[in-house]
């Protein structure tokens, strides 16, 4: 068990974690893996416990829940990133296979 620092929300989740002592926060002890998990983590008796029902319950709502406008934009960004990269080795790649034909043109005195 490590100390941490939290504050709780209005259900008496969890909502923020530190390592650090801060005025407004309280100590607690908690598994390492709790660390950072937020609105399913409730304290007993000085001690991070994780409500599995609430956890359930966040999971659901995080993956019923849309993407952003900004979501969709880095998602897009990602994939035409890819998309460059991919045309940059096709060119990469054309370049080559047409120096390798005028070489061969080159030699055989057609040029």
């Amino acid at each position: 068990m490590e100390t941490y620092y939290v504050t709780l929300n209005k259900d008496g989740f969890i909502d923020n974690w530190t390592t650090e002592k801060i005025q407004g926060f309280q100590m607690i002890q908690s598994d390492a893996v709790l660390f950072t998990v937020l609105n399913c983590v409730k304290v007993l008796d000085g001690i991070a416990v994780i409500d599995e029902a609430q956890l359930e319950k966040e999971t659901t709502a995080y993956w019923n829940t849309p993407p952003s406008d900004l979501d969709v934009i880095q998602q897009e960004n990602a994939n035409l990133l890819l998309y460059s990269a991919e045309l940059e080795a096709m060119i990469q790649e054309s370049q080559q296979h047409d120096a390798d034909m005028l070489l061969v043109l080159a030699e055989k005195g057609v040029l």
